[in-house]
């Protein structure tokens, strides 16, 4: 009997391993038809805070979160699959598409599985190397499905039509614009200083500090003595859309929703802001992010730390490979991690001293 649990803790432990690095495409499905409009994209710009990724989805009987892309490569394939739902007529003005936001994302409770899809874009017109913006659009798609990984590519097509239908419908004819810098609206997340207060859907909405239209209420400590947890009592009205909030600013520190990294619903406090947000609550391996915590047949429980890297947007629990990794750059923080006692204190400060050693780099 113990031969066969350990051979079982071995397959299993393999399993997670080999899918640990393991990334989900999404294969963009055209609709079947377009739709006609007089406007033409004649380039289509990604300017997403965070370029690794498009999000995140669940695999397999453990719903292990892993990395998103687009198959084919975002540039190129999303440009044309956006270039393929219209049809321009022969006169159509020729205007820029400039994409702030592309993320998928999927909630599972005990009772129901949804997929969300959150699109923000901008339409400009292009005058000489000068952009004008004809305004801003953003569509936010979620359904429950038994399957939510394999029907993303509708949500991105229903999110997409959604902003575009919006610009159509909008009087950017008569609009001269408003000069933008897209410069100034390049890659840059630092979360060294507290975002305004307000509620936000995702990452990039933190980032680019676009809040819900929804007032903050109380964060209330849960009573709870392993980890400190927040709840957020939304107003009756709007207890459905606040429902999606993944982060919350209070202008003093950020809360960052558990569902970020396992099947639950609350919040916890950042305890270090930089490169790194850093968190800390308290939950077993099966119900940790696997993509730095494999799951395997000895699930544990504890207090375990949690780190958001601001360049990419991947949360994950924080394992001794994961710190090294980290460390790349500074492998001497590392060392001394490696003469210490190796507890989860330990893990926090060389978050600490990684978030200094970057800011210190400019």
């Amino acid at each position: 009997m113990k031969n066969l649990v350990f051979s079982l803790f071995l397959v299993l432990t393999a399993v997670s391993l080999f899918g640990q690095n393991k990334r989900h495409e999404i294969r963009l499905k055209q609709p079947g038809h377009s739709i006609s409009t007089d406007f033409s994209f004649n380039e289509i710009l990604d300017k997403r805070f965070i370029t690794d990724n498009v999000g995140y989805v669940q695999k397999g009987l453990t719903n292990r979160k892993v990395v998103a892309d687009i198959k084919g490569g975002f540039n190129r394939t999303v440009s044309d699959f956006i270039n393929e739902m219209i049809n321009p007529r022969g006169d159509a003005e020729e205007l820029s598409c400039i994409i702030h936001e592309f993320n998928v994302a999927e909630l599972t409770t005990f009772t129901k599985e949804s997929g969300i899809c959150r699109i923000s874009i901008e339409i400009a017109r292009k005058i000489g190397s000068e952009y004008y913006s004809l305004g801003n659009f953003y569509a936010e798609i979620e359904e429950g499905k038994l399957d939510a990984t394999g029907s993303h590519h509708k949500r991105i097509s229903s999110a997409l039509l959604n902003c575009i239908t919006q610009f159509m419908h909008s009087e950017w004819k008569q609009q001269e614009g408003y000069l933008i810098d897209l410069e100034s609206n390049s890659p840059n997340c630092d979360l060294t200083t507290v975002p305004k207060a307000g509620l936000y859907a995702s990452f990039n909405r933190i980032c680019s500090g676009h809040t819900l239209d929804y007032n903050l209420n109380t964060l209330t400590p849960i009573d709870y003595k392993q980890a400190e947890r927040y709840e957020h009592i939304s107003s009756k009205d709007a207890s459905q859309e606040t429902s999606r909030v993944m982060y919350i600013s209070d202008g003093t520190d950020i809360y960052m929703h558990a569902s970020r990294y396992s099947y639950n619903s609350y919040y916890v406090k950042a305890q270090a802001y930089g490169r790194f947000l850093y968190f800390e609550d308290y939950l077993s391996s099966a119900g940790a992010l696997a993509e730095a915590s494999p799951i395997t047949a000895l699930v544990t429980t504890g207090t375990r730390g949690i780190v958001l890297d601001t360049t990419n947007g991947k949360i994950a629990v924080l394992t001794n490979n994961l710190l090294r990794e980290l460390s790349q750059d500074y492998p001497d923080i590392y060392q001394v991690y490696l003469s210490s006692e190796q507890k989860r204190a330990d893990k926090k400060q060389v978050i600490l001293a990684l978030n200094q050693a970057y800011h210190s780099a400019g």
